[in-house]
Parts: structure tokens; sequence; C-alpha cells
């Protein structure tokens, strides 16, 4: 068994493959030449593997590039806002709550306060 990597027909590697040696392989043959044994290859298979830190390798002109823009890097590696918990959510729902009683408390005692000074006047 051996490890090989599927590609796209624009090059985009798809994903790794595991092939079995084929004592009489047919059609793209790869012979490996630590073992001596023959992989039949099946089309769009690139024998090297990638090296680390690609985004998106891409198999061009015999080689492994980096395939993704620089806008699609930036997107995947801007750190990500975690969603709040459940218990985050309600403690907010409680503080939203608390703000909102206060506020219709202090119109009460404004409306209070204007009352009384109507009531100090007549």
């Amino acid at each position: 068994m051996r490890q090989f990597y599927r590609i796209d027909d624009d090059g985009y590697y798809i994903e790794p493959i595991v092939l079995d040696a084929a004592e009489e392989p047919a059609g793209n043959i790869y012979t490996d030449p630590d073992t001596g044994l023959k992989y039949e290859l099946p089309p769009n298979t690139v024998i090297d593997s990638f090296p680390d830190g690609l985004f998106r390798p891409r198999f061009i002109d015999d080689a492994w590039i980096e395939g993704a823009t620089e806008e699609e890097i930036e997107e995947w590696t801007r750190p990500r806002q975690q969603e709040p918990t459940a218990i985050e959510l309600i403690a907010q729902q409680v503080t939203d709550q608390e703000l909102s009683d206060m506020e219709q408390w202090q119109t009460i005692t404004d409306q209070e306060i204007r009352l009384a000074a109507l009531e100090g006047k007549a």
C-alpha cells in the first residue's frame, strides 16, 4: 500500500488515495524506487506529497504551489468571533431587562418630580 494524491482537472488537491501494488498494472504505472512495487495510477493522481503550510494545494508544472488567493487566506486565518453560550445569552437578556427597568424607573421618577413641582406651585 502507498498513499498518492488525487487532484482535479485544474490541479487542486482533492483527497489522498491509498493504492495496493498491482502484479500486472495496465494503465499509468508507477514503480516505487525503494520497494520495486508497481502501482496502477488512476487519472489525476500525483505521486509527491505537498509541503506543509499550503492552504489550498495545487499541482502545476510538476510542482505543488499555493492555490488560494490572498483574500481566501485572510478569510480563513482571520480570528472568528465565538458564538455566545446559552448562559451568556441569558445573562445578556437579564442585563438588557435590568437596563430597561432602570430607564422606566427613571421616567417614573422624573414624572414624580414634575408632579411635585406642579403641586408646589399650586
